[in-house]
């Protein structure tokens, strides 16, 4: 998670206005295991979590995933 939640911090939290970094913080109050599920796609995402800040970290994954070759891409089956 350190790794997913570093990348993405370093890439986004710079330019984010007080309300997306109040919504990210929400989001990391979340337990690991959660945030991993939800951001690999092995669970939805709850709609109480769901903002659009878990839509850029999703994209964010997605985009790692890809430049990677990983096969952790949300939504891809094992």
């Amino acid at each position: 998670m350190d790794l997913i939640l570093g990348s993405f911090a370093n890439a986004n939290v710079p330019d984010f206005s007080e309300d997306e970094l109040a919504l990210y913080d929400k989001l990391l109050q979340n337990p690991d295991p959660d945030l991993y599920n939800w951001i690999s796609g092995r669970e939805d995402v709850p709609k109480e979590e769901h903002s659009a800040v878990m839509d850029q970290l999703l994209e964010h994954h997605y985009a790692q995933c890809r430049a990677t070759g990983s096969d952790d891409i949300p939504g891809r089956s094992k």
